[in-house]
């Protein structure tokens, strides 16, 4: 059940009647990324990472760390396509500089910051990870795209998990 006033901006339209609930688009689950996939994948190399995080929950950390694998892929990535095809550029908390943080009204400024922390703490984690190259994990312009793709992409699935889902 969905409250369509708060959606009266996303909308789809058809070339001909469908009925009500009618899918209109799937994604094959394989292709679907999710927190709990990546860290099964990336295993027991992730555990020193997670401990300095410090944070209730650790999903969107490993969505982080498959998208910066993913990245060292290149062409070789499954994801590559959609991943290339993804903003290089945000403007939010994590790329502000501390000046924006004073033009913002209390609230928002506040909620940015946190934003802008959380990135500081994944970036900090990456000198517990291995598997990815030096280059990648002191390269701001690499992790804070990594960190942006994730949360401005992400969504909480039933039972905790958090999934990206790609689509062009």
């Amino acid at each position: 059940q969905q409250d369509d006033a708060i959606h009266d901006d996303v909308y789809t339209i058809t070339s001909q009647p469908i009925a009500p609930s009618t899918p209109i688009l799937s994604i094959p689950s394989n292709v679907i990324l999710t927190g709990s996939m990546a860290r099964q994948e990336l295993g027991s190399q992730t555990f020193g990472a997670e401990d300095s995080l410090l944070l209730s929950d650790h999903q969107p950390f490993y969505l982080f760390l498959k998208v910066l694998t993913e990245y060292e892929l290149g062409d070789q990535s499954p994801w590559y396509y959609w991943l290339n095809s993804l903003p290089r550029y945000y403007s939010n908390g994590a790329s502000m500089t501390d000046f924006c943080f004073g033009c913002l009204p209390p609230y928002a400024a506040g909620l940015a910051l946190a934003e802008k922390k959380r990135y500081k703490q994944y970036v900090e984690a990456l000198s517990n990870i291995s598997f990815l190259s030096e280059e990648s994990k002191q390269s701001e312009e690499v992790t804070k795209w990594a960190f942006n793709v994730v949360f401005t992409r992400y969504m909480e699935l039933p039972g905790g998990d958090v999934a990206l889902v790609p689509m062009a």
